[in-house]
């Protein structure tokens, strides 16, 4: 329930809120509940609902709706990326950055890892996007599997 889902960090209302704008987007409740279940899940410590709630619309947004399962593991898979004094928001634009050079889930959620896999300790993950995306748009976007592993080579 949303009630049980309210941190002590946040009112009963806010979570209402966070779950309405979630409503809002989806137009199903079914899955409105569902997305609001994935972003409790995955929120990192202090991390506010709100805030995670707007990166995960962001997903959303740029998917469309329909694709709530593809949405919530691309979400789950930037959760799991984070970096420590990485913000989500971040994380989460050098995704929709992916996506839209992309035009495609599965390439952009498959170029994602190869960053975060290669990611070197001094660069930021915003930096070592746009290195790939140099790449990618090089060779082209039909060619993911070819970039990926230019990329590699290139960076280690």
């Amino acid at each position: 329930t949303i009630n049980g889902a309210v941190t002590s960090n946040e009112s009963r209302n806010e979570a209402v809120q966070t779950f309405a704008s979630l409503y809002r987007a989806e137009a199903d409740g079914n899955d409105a509940i569902s997305n609001f279940q994935v972003i409790d899940r995955n929120l990192k410590p202090g991390e506010g609902r709100a805030s995670a709630t707007n990166d995960f619309l962001t997903l959303l947004n740029m998917e469309g709706r329909g694709a709530t399962a593809s949405v919530q593991s691309h979400f789950q898979q930037v959760s799991g990326s984070l970096l420590p004094n990485e913000s989500r928001s971040s994380a989460t634009n050098t995704f929709t950055s992916l996506y839209r050079a992309e035009a495609d889930g599965p390439d952009a959620s498959s170029d994602y890892q190869v960053i975060a896999s290669t990611l070197p300790q001094n660069t930021s993950r915003p930096d070592a996007t746009g290195q790939f995306l140099t790449i990618l748009n090089q060779v082209g976007r039909g060619a993911t599997s070819q970039a990926q592993q230019m990329y590699r080579q290139i960076v280690g």
